[in-house]
């Protein structure tokens, strides 16, 4: 059932909050203590489904401090040369939930990374009705998508079935899936995932403004790993089609060739009222399973060139990867 393990990975949590220090090696001078992201949904009489889990402030966690700090060397000096204007890093150790960041609660456009709340809304939706993925929509490859990053493999125009827009959406970031499935979004799906997540709101119903950190955005992958908002078959179909994307020039670039990597990228181009650049955002959040332990990485940028940006979004997955790996 859908949280059939939710009151076990609890109490590990809650161990590993107790514990964290004695297995890093270290002593805190201050019991670590946790915060449980509960669904608070009220559509359950007896139960409240855990969502994830809060450890504390990264300070707590001094194992990752060097890695904080080589971070933040490598932003200021890509930012001096004119690389990048601003960037948001969100780290988070899958074993230990022990976690750093830089910039992490600095707002951004989550954009098409929003696709992965989508899947998740029909996936829980299909829980209670498989059907559901069966259904048609209709999809209009004639939408006029700003996306650079344009798919590949578009989606004959007619009815689609739900598992196939999902598919393309994801794989290939298919603005035209997406828009099919939101619009076809009757009963609140996407914002039910919303709210159990506790994901922030855009101020205005303008979804490209920047209102999602790099911290906050983490809880959508946290909870597909954990198997906390899904059931445990749902979550590992989902992570298994975010393998499966097609961008290839942000985390991926930055770690060895045949890791695996579940992760979705993000994109926006902000013109003025002229039609000229203003900036670019680009971001790249996922699971790289790394051979020593899984980890969460989140990256968002912000600057004028993509290829630049893609550039600095590898290297930050590539400094992360090799201290994950040799600081054993």
């Amino acid at each position: 059932m859908k949280y059939l393990s939710i009151t076990l990975v609890g109490i590990l949590a809650l161990a590993v909050g107790f514990f964290v220090g004695f297995h890093t090696g270290r002593q805190s001078p201050t019991p670590i203590t946790g915060q449980a992201i509960r669904d608070n949904s009220g559509n359950y009489q007896f139960i409240n489904p855990l969502i994830g889990f809060s450890l504390g402030p990264k300070t707590l966690f001094s194992k990752y401090t060097p890695l904080e700090n080589e971070l933040t060397s490598y932003i200021n000096s890509e930012k001096a040369v004119g690389d990048i204007a601003s960037t948001s890093i969100y780290f988070r150790d899958l074993n230990s939930d022990e976690w750093t960041g830089v910039n992490e609660d600095a707002p951004y456009s989550p954009s098409s990374m929003l696709k992965v709340i989508v899947m998740m809304a029909y996936y829980s939706a299909a829980e209670s009705n498989p059907a559901i993925l069966n259904e048609t929509f209709n999809y209009k490859p004639q939408y006029d998508s700003e996306q650079d990053f344009v798919p590949a493999t578009p989606l004959t125009a007619g009815p689609q079935t739900v598992q196939n827009l999902i598919n393309n959406m994801i794989i290939t970031s298919d603005d035209d899936a997406y828009i099919s499935l939101v619009e076809n979004d009757t009963q609140g799906k996407v914002a039910a995932v919303n709210t159990s997540l506790r994901l922030p709101s855009p101020t205005t119903n303008d979804i490209s403004n920047d209102y999602m950190s790099a911290h906050a955005y983490s809880l959508v992958f946290r909870a597909l790993y954990n198997a906390t908002y899904l059931s445990a078959d749902d979550s590992e179909q989902a992570l298994k089609l975010l393998t499966e994307t097609t961008f290839n020039a942000g985390l991926i670039a930055g770690v060895p060739a045949n890791t695996v990597v579940a992760h979705k990228f993000g994109e926006r181009t902000q013109l003025d009222t002229n039609g000229n650049l203003e900036y670019r955002e680009l971001h790249d959040c996922g699971i790289i399973y790394a051979p020593s332990n899984p980890y969460l990485l989140c990256v968002m940028t912000k600057g004028s060139d993509f290829t630049k940006l893609s550039a600095v979004i590898a290297h930050i997955s590539s400094i992360t990867y090799n201290y994950v790996e040799n600081k054993k």
